[in-house]
């Protein structure tokens, strides 16, 4: 696929005043800092928008869906997962959360919040339900952001911020078994509840 640096939007994304541009960082992509006063509702009801506004109107974001669309939905949806756990996973610096663009994430990689919302947004364009859900980790250095898709009633599981987890598996069990914890910003004893 070819990248465009920017696409032309018909839905256009208001900032709220808990998320700042970054007119420098000493990483080289384009990011919004986010308040340490904004709620985790706040952020995943932002970072769904995003996937929303990226699977109406983005078009790299549609045609990449509909080439990854199977005849079996777990299929689709497994090709989806497959693709964005192939892009780098890129922590955001020390001390600071950044949201970033899906296009940048799309070309560039990046954290468990901005590879979960790339998935979204594949998800979404390919004509299925998906949310993003905010694991609160009272014991870990951070917070993790995951998603799950509904199919045939239920939700499962579609972890891209771990490379090798598969649909429907805890984010947690699929950390600990592909020896990833440190996605999760954990250590092997954290578990918190999942769905």
């Amino acid at each position: 696929f070819d990248y465009p640096v920017r696409y032309a939007a018909r839905v256009a994304l208001s900032l709220p005043t808990w998320l700042t541009p970054r007119a420098r960082s000493r990483f080289p992509r384009a990011a919004w800092r986010v308040s340490d006063y904004a709620t985790p509702k706040q952020r995943i009801d932002y970072l769904m928008e995003m996937a929303r506004e990226g699977a109406c109107c983005n078009p790299v974001i549609r045609a990449l869906a509909r080439q990854l669309s199977a005849p079996n939905p777990r299929d689709t949806i497994r090709a989806i997962m497959a693709f964005v756990q192939s892009r780098p996973y890129l922590p955001d610096p020390p001390g600071i959360e950044e949201f970033q663009p899906i296009d940048w994430t799309l070309k560039h990689g990046g954290d468990c919040e901005d590879l979960n919302t790339l998935t979204a947004a594949l998800v979404i364009a390919a004509g299925f339900h998906e949310e993003l859900k905010w694991l609160d980790q009272p014991k870990a250095a951070l917070n993790h952001v995951t998603s799950y898709v509904w199919l045939n009633g239920r939700p499962l599981w579609t972890e891209s911020s771990i490379r090798g987890a598969d649909l429907g598996e805890d984010p947690y069990v699929a950390a600990d078994r592909l020896d990833q914890m440190e996605v999760l910003g954990a250590r092997r004893e954290i578990k918190t509840e999942t769905n």
